[in-house]
This record gives C-alpha cells, structure tokens and sequence, in this order.
C-alpha cells in the first residue's frame, strides 16, 4: 500500500512539474510531443550521421600505438556539439530516457550491417560509480539495441572489478597505467569462439574498448567488434 502511495506521489509531482515547467526539447527548446523524451523527434531525425559508420578499426585514428584488438567501429553519429550535448545529459544528468532513440538507432544500425554477433556487451561500471550514477548508460543503450535486433545481451560476463579516473587529460602511457587489470571476464567458457560486440557511448582515443577486447580475446572470444552513439577523430 505504502509502495503504491510513494509511486502515485511521484507521478502526480512529476504532473506538477511539468505544467509548471513544461518539457522542452534539449536541442530546439520547443514543446515536447507526450510521446517525446528529453529531446524532440526531429531534432533526433537531423543528428550529423557519420558517412563511415562502418570502418575496419585500422581506419580509425586511435592513439594506440599498436593494432587494436577489435576489428571494427560501428559509430553512428559525429560528436558534433548536439549529440556531445545529449550524450552528456544521458551520462551526468540523468537522462535516462535517451537510452531508447539512441539504443534502437543503434540496433537498427547493427542489424543493417554485415556485422554477425553472438552477444551485445556494455561497458562495465565498477560498482562504485554505478552506486553514485544509478545507472549504466552502456547498460541501457545495449538492452534497447538488443530488443531492436534480437541480439542477446550479456551485462554479467564482463566486469570491471577496479574504480579508474577519468582519461579526458592523461596521455598513452597514463591511459594504459590507469587501465592495467581494471577489467576481468567472469564466465570465459560462455564467450569462447564467440563474436562480441561491445558498446559503450562514445569511442575517443579507443583506450578503453580495446582493454575491453583484449580481455575477450585472452579469454577466448572468436573476435570482437565495437558499437558506440558517436566516435572522435
């Protein structure tokens, strides 16, 4: 009873709010549609597509110092300053609702590829910052694309069992250093001669998504691929 009280509560304060302050689009600042979250379908409909979504990871520009160990970049979208904008409400401000245009443009971009693959995985959060967060954006984006292209997603195999500090300033060296042993496959017999792609928001220096790989790899996944909203040359 006390449940459905609190629930019923938070809905009618969320009424209130919105009449006070109605939804306006992130992007245009125009009224929302009821069906529209957070940001406006065509706004959403005009994001800058990448014309190479869809690239050996060779072709791009990542300041590893050596081949990456996933074998392709599915990016939709450039990071231009309106999706930096929604990805970082997504990420820091709780926009959670943006885990559906983003995850089912991201599905439907996977299942439009020539990319086959066993499994979606998320990027992990050390728990920690799941605590403070609430929420793994990864995580959603890849419930949404599995449910737009029936790729099954596996949120439990990868883990990252070390907190890391933000890499927006470190070099290579302090990259790597800040990575070493912070992620680990607990299940290495259900990856095993599988393809896997990993997701996560963004790909920027590519540091990140390759640890995640390599770690596949050395546990015996076939071959590894990433999936991400946007990508940074």
């Amino acid at each position: 009873m006390l449940k459905r009280l609190m629930i019923w509560l938070g809905q009618l304060a969320a009424a209130g709010i919105d009449f006070v302050y109605p939804p306006l689009c992130l992007l245009c600042d125009q009224l929302l549609q009821p069906d529209e979250k957070l940001v406006c379908t065509l706004c959403f409909a005009h994001l800058p597509l990448r014309v190479d979504s869809d690239v050996p990871a060779d072709v791009c520009r990542l300041r590893l110092n050596h081949p990456p160990h996933f074998e392709r970049c599915l990016a939709l979208y450039d990071y231009g300053p309106a999706v930096q904008k929604l990805i970082h409400f997504f990420k820091y401000q709780g926009g959670r609702a943006l885990a559906l245009p983003f995850g089912q443009a991201l599905g439907g971009s996977l299942s439009a590829s020539c990319a086959a693959v066993d499994a979606l995985m998320p990027v992990p959060l050390h728990r920690s910052r799941l605590r403070d967060r609430g929420y793994n954006q990864s995580e959603l984006l890849a419930r949404e694309a599995g449910l737009c292209s029936g790729v099954p997603v596996w949120s439990d195999v990868l883990v990252r069992r070390k907190t890391t500090r933000s890499q927006a300033r470190m070099n290579r060296q302090q990259r790597l250093q800040n990575l070493r042993d912070a992620f680990r496959v607990t299940q290495p017999e259900r990856v095993a001669g599988c393809r896997i792609a990993l997701v996560d928001d963004v790909l920027t220096t590519g540091h990140t998504l390759d640890e995640c790989a390599r770690v596949l790899l050395d546990a015996g996944a076939a071959a590894v691929i990433t999936l991400t909203i946007a990508r940074v040359d």
